[in-house]
């Protein structure tokens, strides 16, 4: 992802002692955050140092963070005026048949 370039550097910059241990089969950037993640919960916590935690908490941040919230609010804004179109236009059949 481009977007996320430095946290991903970043990342892989700081936690790379702790990955080559707790992670040595990991083959995707994706999988060595998912295991160094299982890792911080779990009793290996102690491998992990706090530059390696937040840098851990920033490229989660950056990849997973408010700007794939954008699409969802643009498609729940269409959904209600779908849902609006659809009411008003059942209204309008009721009182329609209601003056008829």
């Amino acid at each position: 992802n481009g977007y996320c370039a430095i946290q991903r550097s970043n990342l892989l910059l700081r936690c790379e002692r702790p990955a080559a241990v707790l992670c040595p089969h990991a083959e995707t950037d994706i999988d060595v955050m998912n295991c160094l993640s299982n890792a911080a919960t779990s009793t290996e916590r102690g491998l992990i140092n706090a530059g390696c935690e937040y840098a851990m908490r920033e490229w989660s941040d950056c990849i997973y963070g408010p700007r794939l919230l954008v699409p969802m609010e643009i498609a729940s804004f269409l959904l209600l005026a779908a849902a609006s179109v659809i009411l008003f236009c059942a209204v309008v059949r009721c009182c329609c048949r209601l003056c008829n």
